[in-house]
């Protein structure tokens, strides 16, 4: 779409960066990278309800694979993030969304864990 409205390359180049950056697979290059990583995350640290509300929205979004996979995948999501020293970039996130976002990963992994059917299924 960019190409056929003529964007600049450069700007294309920017977005598919930026784009890109949103898998999570590698550490920020720069503060607009951190920035956008962090809002991709910010669900992890919303309230409660919010957080819910994701968790049950990804189980319909991933309702065409077995419930074992969708355990799998989850489970495997959340220890790597749990893993991780920090779960956001930017200090800003760090002090008003990490400890949230820790709880919100940590309870659900202990509710996959103890009765993984109840949580995924749509």
């Amino acid at each position: 779409i960019l190409t056929r409205v003529q964007a600049p390359k450069e700007f294309i180049y920017k977005v598919e960066e930026l784009i890109f950056c949103t898998k999570h697979n590698y550490p920020p290059q720069n503060s607009e990278q951190a920035l956008l990583m962090d809002l991709d995350l910010l669900i992890l640290g919303e309230n409660q309800d919010k957080y819910q509300g994701y968790v049950r929205k990804l189980g319909r979004e991933y309702a065409r694979y077995p419930l074992e996979s969708k355990i799998r995948m989850r489970t495997e999501f959340l220890r790597s993030f749990l893993c991780k020293e920090n779960i956001y970039w930017t200090k800003e996130f760090r002090e008003e969304y990490e400890l949230t976002a820790r709880r919100n990963l940590s309870k659900e992994l202990a509710h996959l864990e103890s009765n993984p059917f109840r949580t995924i299924r749509n």
